[in-house]
């Protein structure tokens, strides 16, 4: 006759497993989509949009626990911010690299607070040759959820939609948005341009 597991047994088999995970490091990285009360930190690589492209060819790169960790993945690792490093403390002469430029970053708190949803290219110039990036939709967990924003890379304008697809009510955040105003938790779509 089987024997059921006591509940004590149970406890530590999965106290030891959850352990193990921390301490292989699985953690370090969350790939799943950020949701309404976390604070992650999301890097997306984005392309330029070409002619005749509606939208801009974009890649996660993952999520974090730490802004200091996105920034060091969307940099390539040139930027190794310390961990107690808040997005304030970081300047647009920081954000391009040889191989990267962080054009826009998007926060889900006011004053660039929260977490964060970092856009990254590879096309070091950004914006400044003339190159725009945007998407007609926001990624999961992100509809409907920014309240701050600030463009980098030559991007003088970014853009902030109501809808998907460039429709609805715009805010233009320029080079930053501390507060989005009426716009705040409502941006479903955005741009990035010169």
């Amino acid at each position: 006759m089987f024997k059921r597991p006591t509940i004590k047994i149970v406890v530590i088999t999965l106290a030891l497993i959850a352990s193990t995970i921390m301490a292989s490091g699985i953690y370090a990285q969350s790939t799943a989509p950020p949701t309404p009360g976390n604070q992650h930190h999301c890097v997306v690589h984005v392309a330029p949009l070409h002619e005749a492209q509606t939208q801009s060819e974009s890649v996660s790169l993952g999520c974090f626990a730490t802004f200091a960790e996105a920034l060091a993945i969307a940099t390539g690792g040139a930027v190794q911010a310390p961990s107690t490093a808040s997005p304030e403390d970081i300047t647009q002469m920081l954000l391009s690299t040889s191989s990267n430029t962080v054009i826009g970053i998007q926060w889900d708190g006011a004053n660039r607070g929260g977490g964060s949803i970092i856009r990254v290219t590879s096309h070091t110039p950004g914006c400044s040759d003339g190159s725009s990036y945007g998407n007609p939709s926001m990624e999961p967990g992100w509809d409907d959820r920014v309240s701050s924003a600030q463009a980098f890379g030559g991007c003088n304008h970014f853009y902030h939609y109501e809808h998907t697809a460039w429709t609805g009510a715009v805010l233009d955040c320029n080079t930053y948005c501390g507060s989005m105003g009426v716009m705040d938790n409502q941006t479903s779509s955005w741009r990035l341009t010169r």
